[in-house]
């Protein structure tokens, strides 16, 4: 029962690393802003900052909302004109309900880590320290190796790595959209998502050294 309850712990905690920094990301305006300042997307687009801050305000809005559809508009002589096509519309929807999967992963991962550690504590009281040590170490060898493998194929071939996600996450052929005209790729071009997976791998691996860090530190004071 200890072993199983550990392995779903050692599983749990990736997840929830994971999906914490995939929410971070995409809830927060510092990887929009990034995007549009390291790509030049008001040269891209033609688009003034202002409209840019408005669009990454939407996304966010979207992702976390309860709209199925975005719609995703600017002000053009004052008047509002929708930038997505029908297609970006639909797989923007599709988008949407796998970053739904993530928030939903991350909060089952963290309820399994959770009451992984309270109960360990509550029956095994300061016998539960060093299980839980090995265990969290363990989870971040086994992690952070996957890490590393991810991050240097993403550098080595990340189109490669780009079409193999889509075409893994994805049941349809609705993110075969056009560079040059459609606006989801003028925003982030494929070069901004190899920039958003290695900011969630650093995020990962800074989160399990904080989780090494804190156990040695809490187990030496209080075990």
């Amino acid at each position: 029962m200890v072993l199983v309850a550990s392995l779903a712990f050692a599983l749990a905690l990736p997840v929830l690393f994971i999906s914490g920094s995939v929410r971070t990301l995409v809830t927060t305006p510092a990887l929009y802003d990034y995007g549009w300042w390291r790509y030049d997307i008001e040269g891209r687009t033609g688009l003034g900052g202002q409209d840019l801050d408005d669009i990454g305000r939407q996304f966010r809005t979207y992702f976390t909302g309860d709209d199925e559809l975005l719609d995703l508009t600017v002000a053009i002589g004052g008047q509002p004109m929708s930038l997505l096509t029908e297609r970006e519309v639909r797989h923007m929807a599709d988008v949407k309900a796998l970053v739904q999967r993530v928030f939903a992963a991350e909060w089952v991962s963290g309820i399994v880590a959770a009451v992984y550690v309270v109960g360990g504590f509550v029956l095994l009281r300061r016998a539960f320290w060093p299980l839980l040590r090995r265990w969290v170490r363990l989870s971040a060898v086994i992690a952070l190796a996957a890490i590393v493998i991810v991050a240097v194929a993403s550098l080595i071939a990340f189109d490669a790595v780009f079409t193999l996600f889509h075409v893994v996450s994805f049941s349809n052929d609705l993110w075969q959209l056009d560079p040059y005209r459609d606006y989801l790729l003028l925003l982030f071009p494929e070069a901004f998502f190899l920039d958003a997976t290695i900011a969630i791998a650093l995020m990962t691996a800074l989160a399990y050294g904080v989780a090494v860090s804190g156990v040695g530190w809490f187990e030496r004071r209080l075990g």
